[in-house]
């Protein structure tokens, strides 16, 4: 049997360090993405010289250029390859669109498994994850393509274009399968309408769009207190007022009305994640999986 007072210190620890954790986010959601940036240059910096100097990370960017979360950046590609091949019936020969391509994530464990006869376009708003990406990845693998597209995102980029007008830089119908990974995220209500549109037609039909989401519900509670919600807007809830596309969530009923294009994009399976309870319990991804499928 487990001591009443154990338990509530427990509770009061987790509830404590669940509190701090929103309380730094909150003050790192505060800077610019400038200086978001230089913040991570600067904390892993050590870390960097540390794995230069013992040769580790080879095909991988150095921790301070990583802006696409924390976590195992190789472990969580690999996971995801899986998912790819799995959920979105990923094979070697597709063509591949990566939207909010960062910094080679999901690219670099692609390189092992598509073959010369399939194409990688990956794109993003970072313009240094893109050259790092063309630098290290695109010379080796000449069937991996890499764009910069200037947009404006109050998490990753102060200037550009808005995401809500942005045409995808590719022909109709030209991808087997398409992803997005921690990008719906943070996304606000008419951007990720006008992505899911693109998606659509630069998918081929019977073609497969596996998307991440903190997919909220109305009938449940969210007990991780480090990962909450506040700021309540009309279709979205977001988790800070100060940087609205910080981390965005989209209830099921939204998803299923305003993101499936009126039917032509199904919703095949959904995938929940551990972000509610910050237990890996049944699950390695924090984030929703869903997956939708063009079936018109």
């Amino acid at each position: 049997m487990i001591d009443p007072n154990t338990f509530k210190l427990s509770v009061s620890f987790n509830f404590y360090k669940g509190n701090n954790l929103s309380i730094l986010r909150n003050l790192y959601y505060r800077l610019s993405p400038e200086g978001r940036l230089l913040l991570r240059n600067l904390w892993y910096f050590p870390y960097d010289l540390k794995d230069k100097i013992t040769g580790k990370k080879k095909l991988s960017p150095p921790r301070r250029m990583i802006y696409t979360g924390s976590g195992d950046f190789i472990a969580e590609g690999q996971r995801y390859l899986e998912h790819f091949k799995k959920l979105g019936q990923l094979q070697p020969k597709d063509c591949v669109l990566d939207i909010g391509s960062g910094i080679g994530r999901m690219a670099i464990p692609l390189t092992a498994y598509l073959s010369p006869g399939g194409t990688y376009h990956g794109f993003d708003i970072v313009e240094k994850g893109v050259d790092w990406c063309n630098r290290h990845i695109s010379t080796a693998f000449p069937n991996f393509h890499f764009q910069h597209i200037a947009l404006k995102n109050d998490l990753y980029s102060s200037t550009g274009n808005r995401a809500a007008n942005f045409r995808f830089p590719y022909p109709d119908q030209f991808f087997d399968f398409c992803f997005a990974t921690s990008v719906y995220t943070h996304l606000l209500p008419e951007e990720v309408e006008n992505y899911n549109t693109e998606v659509h037609r630069v998918l081929k039909a019977g073609g497969r769009f596996l998307c991440t989401f903190f997919v909220l519900g109305s009938e449940e509670e969210v007990e991780n207190p480090s990962f909450q919600f506040p700021v309540k807007e009309k279709n979205y809830r977001s988790m800070s007022a100060s940087s609205r596309s910080s981390n965005v969530g989209y209830s099921m009923e939204y998803i299923q009305n305003e993101l499936t294009e009126g039917g032509k994009l199904k919703v095949r399976e959904i995938r929940k994640g551990y972000w509610r309870t910050g237990k890996k319990v049944g699950t390695e991804e924090f984030q929703d999986i869903i997956v939708f499928e063009k079936v018109l």
